[in-house]
């Protein structure tokens, strides 16, 4: 099996309130996003997401994009 590495970026999002951050990650080279409340949980649902993402592209037959330089 081929290990491809993908690079995820995360950003706070948008301050909710003084208390509160909302995080986004998002992976550009398969153009998947996801958020939430801190960024070790977005980092969590990317690695996830992205994983399905790929899954699905090669049960359907479809080629998978090289993860750029």
């Amino acid at each position: 099996m081929m290990i491809l590495n993908f690079r995820a970026t995360v950003e706070r999002n948008c301050q909710i309130s003084a208390e509160e951050n909302a995080y986004l990650a998002y992976v550009p080279d398969l153009g998947v996003a996801t958020d939430g409340d801190t960024a070790k949980e977005v980092l969590i649902s990317i690695q996830e997401i992205a994983s399905m993402f790929l899954q699905s592209l090669r049960q359907d037959g479809l080629v998978v994009p090289k993860p750029a330089l």
